[in-house]
């Protein structure tokens, strides 16, 4: 069965729309939330293809009408409550994010989920199905809406479909525990162009399409039927422009100062910013902190750490005991090595605007990144941007797709305590303090090259390639 076509040559289909304003019942004005930097990098492709964006408004069992902002439609997705317990915050939070990230945080799996989600793909696929325009592109985006490429492709086979999942994807091994992998491995092969963040994560997309019956190329693509899927190894850029601007200006200076005030900064600063969740090393990062600050090797009348933990949209149980634990943590360290009005862990747990979050950035010695996995990260390549003066270190975690990026880092293995230890050092009393601002020098270079507006340009550029009949696999720098 086919769909009509629509009128739109350009349509992004994401879980949310990137307009807050909408949530709360008023008419956006800007990008905002966490699709924000990719509206602003694709809105000249969607002004130029008469773009349309699809996604949920962020309310529950309401319906909403479709808006335009900055010349692009804005087509909102209903979602009940009952999608949100069991798409959003069950098969979507508890049972593929911790499967995707290794296993860790142990998913579970319900057969009411996996039915919500195939439900959710399914409004997402048709209201695409309905939107696009005859040979129009679609890009998908999110772990969230991996059926949506194959139920696309079976009503609009017309269509240029590329998909990005920003998470990792996981090894076969783990992958298999997944009761609907079938299905998501079909769903993703839907597509023309698939995005991932890493090698990695390509080469266990290649063993599972093999596994699914489809062949790989010499060239790394995948043969699925007649068509061939390309394979695109492309980490999400960040939005540099605006945070490089930002920190250069006088309003981060003035909550510059106010910040060094109130926290009465000691000699060294050292700074996390992590979403809730069993994935971002938290706890890990704060028991090699307390070693250090035991044995002596860093003085807690010296330094500072600051703990920014992003809550979640909607805290399961498990990372509410997660968020105790980390907080008792934190606690437990000032209870032993802080002073009166002095703590020596600053523990916030809530979001910070940009221009806290920038500041933040300026006043901090050390950024550290240790998540135990991830797909990339995107909150460490903006610290190398707002270090405009190219001081600063960045210790990051050598299981991030960002670690392949930014080498010149202090890389680290997170699961090892001593690792995590020595790394910390090496930042924050670099051996050679000319070779450390000639890495970060060589870091905000990278960032900029590759930032969010380069990545949507590569990504367009290969969709224009396929719908062109002529796909090939790129691989960033190879650039």
């Amino acid at each position: 069965m086919t769909v009509a076509a629509g009128r739109h040559e350009l349509v992004v289909v994401t879980s949310r729309i990137p307009a807050d304003a909408l949530a709360a019942g008023r008419r956006p004005s800007r990008w905002t939330g966490e699709h924000a930097a990719l509206a602003g990098a694709l809105q000249p492709a969607l002004m130029a293809r008469d773009g349309a964006w699809i996604g949920w408004h962020g309310r529950a069992d309401m319906h909403m009408a479709p808006v335009v902002l900055q010349s692009v439609l804005l087509s909102p997705v209903s979602l009940s409550a009952a999608d949100i317990a069991d798409h959003i915050d069950g098969q979507c939070a508890s049972t593929i994010a911790p499967l995707y990230h290794d296993g860790l945080g142990g998913p579970a799996f319900h057969r009411r989920w996996r039915q919500a989600y195939r439900s959710v793909n399914e409004r997402y696929a048709a209201a695409a199905a309905e939107l696009a325009a005859s040979g129009a592109t679609v890009l998908v985006h999110g772990h969230e809406l991996q059926l949506v490429p194959g139920m696309l492709r079976s009503v609009r086979p017309d269509l240029t479909i590329g998909f990005v999942l920003p998470l990792p994807l996981p090894p076969v091994e783990l992958f298999r525990r997944m009761p609907m992998r079938a299905d998501i491995v079909s769903g993703i092969l839907g597509s023309d162009v698939i995005f991932v963040q890493d090698r990695r994560s390509a080469d266990n997309l290649l063993r599972l399409a093999v596994g699914a019956g489809s062949t790989v190329t010499g060239a790394g693509a995948i043969a699925v039927g007649s068509r061939r899927v390309a394979v695109e190894v492309l980490p999400m850029g960040a939005e540099t422009q605006s945070v490089e601007h930002l920190a250069a200006g006088a309003n981060v200076r003035r909550r510059l100062d106010s910040l060094r005030r109130e926290l009465r900064v000691p000699g060294t600063v050292l700074l996390s910013i992590d979403p809730l969740d069993g994935t971002s090393g938290a706890e890990r990062r704060l028991a090699a902190f307390a070693e250090l600050l035991h044995d002596g090797t860093l003085r807690a009348e010296e330094c500072a750490l600051i703990q920014v933990v992003v809550p979640a949209a909607r805290e399961s149980a498990e990372l509410a005991e997660l968020r105790s634990r980390v907080e008792q943590l934190a606690a437990r360290i000032n209870g032993s090595h802080g002073s009166v009005g002095r703590p020596v862990v600053h523990h916030l747990h809530r979001s910070l605007d940009t221009l806290d979050t920038v500041a933040l950035f300026r006043l901090a010695d050390v950024f550290l990144a240790t998540a135990l996995r991830d797909g990339g990260n995107p909150t460490a390549k903006a610290f190398v941007s707002a270090r405009i003066d190219n001081t600063g270190a960045l210790v990051l975690s050598e299981f991030s797709a960002t670690a392949a990026e930014l080498p010149q880092a202090t890389l680290v293995n997170p699961y090892d305590l001593e690792d995590l230890k020595s790394a910390v050092m090496a930042a924050v009393a670099p051996a050679d303090p000319a070779a450390a601002r000639a890495a970060m020098s060589r870091m905000r270079l990278a960032v900029r090259d590759h930032d969010v507006r380069w990545w949507a340009g590569r990504v367009l550029a290969a969709l224009d390639t396929a719908r062109a009949g002529t796909t090939a696999v790129v691989v960033p720098g190879g650039a």
